[in-house]
């Protein structure tokens, strides 16, 4: 949602078809982004629930929370 110029706000769920033994299915993610222009949006996001590490090695030392960032660029 745009609050104000090019920044805006979201929050997500989102849910996995599978999961390794004592993870979690679904999570819960906020992102605050800065659209520049129509072909360029930058942005920053935290897992707040759910989703453990990244689901692709087996250590079980995975973190509940994750932080991300990602640029989306369109022609």
């Amino acid at each position: 949602m745009r609050v104000v110029g090019g920044l805006e706000v979201g929050a997500e769920v989102a849910r996995r078809t599978s999961a390794r033994e004592g993870e979690s299915l679904s999570s819960v993610r906020g992102e605050l982004g800065y659209q520049v222009d129509a072909g360029l949006r930058f942005a920053a996001g935290y897992t707040v629930l759910g989703f453990k590490g990244l689901g692709l090695s087996g250590d079980a030392q995975d973190e509940a929370d994750r932080f991300y960032v990602r640029a989306e660029v369109a022609y």
